[in-house]
């Protein structure tokens, strides 16, 4: 299945003047707000937030908000992963794939959502640069749901994602 991935996106640090009366462009400090980490220059949420907050994830948003907070590892900002964030069309798409099963239910349990985010969730945090690094070469990242991997290709400076196997 062929599926579009979107890059999260970040929000910028709050930043103030040094000292009081300098001019645009001189020397400032910035920090990140209280709920949200970064260096000081670039802010960002935690993995779920972004997905909350971007537009173009929608329908992932919809099934991630079925489960309780204390429950949903992406809402944690203690931890580093790397999650691969499915757009609303790829969602579409996953979710016409699979139809209804045999016991009547569609797709969307809690049970379901919470495999479906370890699929997509890999262990550490990687940015586009490391995974650019590995020009041409078709790398494995182990997933949060246990025995299977997330396989990428760069190419051309694109990274391309493959279907998980164990």
């Amino acid at each position: 299945m062929a599926a579009v991935y979107v890059c999260l996106g970040h929000v910028q640090a709050e930043c103030s003047p040094l000292r009081p009366g300098l001019a645009s462009g001189e020397r400032r400090t910035c920090a990140c707000p209280v709920d949200m980490s970064g260096n000081g220059t670039v802010c960002h949420g935690t993995i779920a937030e972004q997905v909350m907050a971007h537009p173009n994830l929608t329908r992932l948003a919809a099934y991630m908000a079925t489960i309780p907070a204390e429950n949903l590892l992406l809402l944690q900002d203690d931890e580093e992963y790397t999650f691969f964030a499915p757009s609303d069309a790829a969602m579409d798409e996953f979710i016409t794939s699979i139809g209804e099963r045999q016991d009547g239910r569609g797709w969307g349990t809690q049970f379901d959502v919470f495999m479906f985010l370890n699929f997509h969730t890999l262990y550490k945090m990687y940015s586009l640069e490391d995974m650019e690094l590995y020009n041409g070469i078709l790398r494995s990242y182990p997933t949060l749901y246990d025995g299977f991997s997330v396989f990428t290709v760069n190419t051309k400076k694109q990274q391309e994602v493959r279907d998980c196997s164990p």
